[in-house]
Formats: C-alpha cells, sequence, structure tokens
C-alpha cells in the first residue's frame, strides 16, 4: 500500500491548487454531438507504463471521434532513429463507452477496447499484435480522481497476458485567457500472468495549454519508480491539436 500513499502526498498539491476553481469532470451536455480532434505530439522519447518503449526522439500523430458516450480512435508512433526500430512502430485503435450512474452522476463508469499493433519494428518478422480490454471509475469531485484496470489476454483470447491497474487524477488551472496550466498524476500496479505483481511507477506531468483556433501545448513528464525493474526517467514534447464539433 505504500506506493498509493506515496501517490497521494504527492497529488495533494495539485488538489489544493485545483480546489476554489474546480469544475465538474463529468457534467453531462444537453444533446449529443459529433466530434473529431486531430492531434500531433514530437517528444524525446517514447515511454509506457514504466518502460522505455524508444530512446529517441518520436513523432506521434493522433485522430480521435467521439458521439455522445461514445468515443472511436488511432494513435500511432513514428520513430525518428537510425537504429533497428526506427520507422513506422506501432499503431493503436481504441473504442470505449463513458457513461455517468443513473443513481450518482459524481460517478461514471467507462469501458474499453484497445488493439495494439508493431507494423515494422521491435525485432518482430511478422507484425505483432496486442488485444486489451479495460473498465474504469471516475469521479466528479476535486482532482477528478478514477481507477482503471486493464486486461490483455492472449492472442488465441484463451488466457491472460498481463494485467493493470491505474489510479490517477488531473486538474487544469486557469492561468489567464487562453491559458490554461494542466497537471496530472498517475501511479500503476502490474499483475503479469508469469512472475511477481508489482508496482510500477508514478507518473507527473504538467503542461500549459494555449488555446485559439488550435491548442498548443509543451509537456513534461517525470516518472518515480516503484518497482525494482522501474528506473527514474522523463520525456519532453510538444502537441498541437484542433478540434471539430458538428
Amino acid at each position: 500500500m505504500k506506493p498509493f500513499f506515496l501517490f497521494l502526498l504527492l497529488f495533494a498539491p495539485f488538489c489544493v491548487i485545483a480546489q476554489e476553481n474546480a469544475e465538474p469532470a463529468l457534467a453531462a451536455e444537453e444533446g449529443k454531438c459529433f466530434g473529431l480532434n486531430f492531434s500531433l505530439s514530437g517528444v524525446n522519447r517514447y515511454l509506457w507504463r514504466g518502460g522505455k518503449a524508444y530512446d529517441g526522439l518520436a513523432l506521434q500523430p493522433a485522430v480521435e471521434a467521439s458521439y455522445g458516450d461514445f468515443t472511436l480512435g488511432n494513435w500511432n508512433d513514428v520513430n525518428l532513429g537510425d537504429d533497428e526500430n526506427n520507422g513506422f512502430a506501432e499503431a493503436d485503435f481504441y473504442f470505449s463507452y463513458d457513461k455517468a450512474l443513473p443513481c450518482c452522476e459524481k460517478l461514471a463508469l467507462s469501458a474499453g477496447y484497445n488493439l495494439y499493433t508493431y507494423p515494422v519494428s521491435y525485432d518482430v518478422e511478422e507484425e505483432a499484435v496486442d488485444h486489451e480490454f479495460s473498465l474504469g471509475l471516475a469521479v466528479d469531485m476535486v482532482g477528478s480522481p478514477y481507477l482503471t484496470y486493464f486486461i490483455s489476454p492472449t492472442d488465441g483470447m484463451d488466457g491472460l497476458q498481463y494485467q493493470y491497474l491505474e489510479l490517477g487524477g488531473s486538474h487544469d488551472v486557469e492561468l489567464r485567457e487562453n491559458l490554461n496550466l494542466s497537471l496530472a498524476g498517475t501511479v500503476g500496479y502490474a499483475i503479469p500472468n508469469e512472475g511477481d505483481a508489482t508496482a510500477t511507477v508514478i507518473g507527473l506531468s504538467i503542461s500549459p495549454v494555449y488555446s485559439t483556433v488550435m491548442e498548443i501545448a509543451p509537456i513534461f513528464f517525470y516518472q518515480i519508480p516503484l518497482g525494482d525493474d522501474f528506473e527514474s526517467d522523463f520525456y519532453a514534447g510538444l502537441t498541437v491539436s484542433y478540434g471539430l464539433e458538428f
């Protein structure tokens, strides 16, 4: 339990900053609309769940469509180095459904499916594919806390590769017109099919977000290891995004 207490201590300042200006993160909007968002990120390295997927410059384009409580998206990773893992390294596709509980609108449940594909890299002779399902609970309160459970079956769907728990939260602080400061924190716990379960890392990020016709958001992320198989690391980058609503 110590990693979770450490996370709460580190995340507490975010809640204090957010307390006076908090807005309902899960407030229901009247009616439904179709949304489309395009984004492009550039990072100095690619970190994922405490591991270093790629230690070099990478571009990460994405597109996401939403309608009401449904979201469908595609996220990609293109490594820009000169080693064997450069080029178009990853293409992920995801679908999710989020819904506030009728009995308590401050609680929302989510369910999702992720398809991870690795077309050309990571020393695989053929395209590698991973599947992942998720269930989550989010709370409409200061800090927007959430807990998500991920489960990954084997390729034949007849067994488990791993399970993963993620506890996190975030809040945006308005600095001035069109400029917010986005603060976020996560802590992970991995349960592999073979080997011991372990806490992974605490991840902390800070990102000033400038919104005009587009959103421009530099980001700095730092991870604190909680297990022997992980190490302190960071990445920095810039995201440019453009959204439409119909």
